[in-house]
């Protein structure tokens, strides 16, 4: 795992990675976006993402964040929009 700059971070497992959307907090943290765990980079973009599997790519996350002692929020951008009213 490693971050990309305040909005990225690439998420590594085994040969297989991918891009996930963050933000970075003001405290030592990011907010992690649940619909960004989507899909592999090719050339592994065929193989599909799981509900279980987003759900353990997340885990893995947030305890790779806990390890260095940041905090992890993971946001579901849907339920957010329903909250808010946001459109994008």
């Amino acid at each position: 795992m490693k971050i990309l700059g305040r909005t990225q971070l690439k998420y590594t497992e085994d040969t297989k990675n991918m891009t996930v959307e963050i933000e970075m907090l003001a405290i030592a943290g990011i907010s992690l976006f649940k619909d960004s765990v989507q899909n592999w980079a090719p050339p592994n973009d065929t193989e599909p993402i799981t509900e279980d599997k987003r759900n353990e790519i997340i885990g893995n996350i947030c305890r790779a964040m806990d390890f260095y002692g940041w905090k992890t929020d993971v946001i579901d951008r849907l339920i957010f929009r329903q909250r808010t009213g946001e459109n994008s």
